[in-house]
């Protein structure tokens, strides 16, 4: 099932301050989902409503929205084994102005 993408402004800053090819590849990623669908990229849950796209050592923390569209929430680059508590309290965060 193919997905309109939509990024946050703060994903959108999170996104402009990565290098280059880090942009590529998670346009890359992006692309895929939006011409041929979420099942074709790597994604896991991470907390109620929470997703992650995983594209290398980038994750994209993202929630579903009616008419098939996902809202990229937060953007970061993988450092540790498990996610960061802080980086789950900040997605969460930034999605509750959409669980509303």
């Amino acid at each position: 099932m193919r997905y309109e993408i939509e990024i946050m402004p703060e994903a959108q800053k999170e996104f402009d301050d990565l290098d280059e090819d880090q942009q590529i590849l998670l346009l890359k990623d992006y692309n895929t989902i939006q011409n041929h669908g979420l099942e074709y990229v790597l994604t896991r849950p991470i907390e109620d409503k929470i997703f992650e796209i995983k594209t290398q050592n980038l994750r994209s923390l993202f929630i579903y929205q009616k008419d098939q569209i996902i809202i990229v929430g937060l953007i970061y680059i993988k450092e540790t084994q498990k996610m960061p508590l802080n980086i789950k309290k900040q997605a969460i965060k930034r999605f509750k102005k959409f669980n509303k």
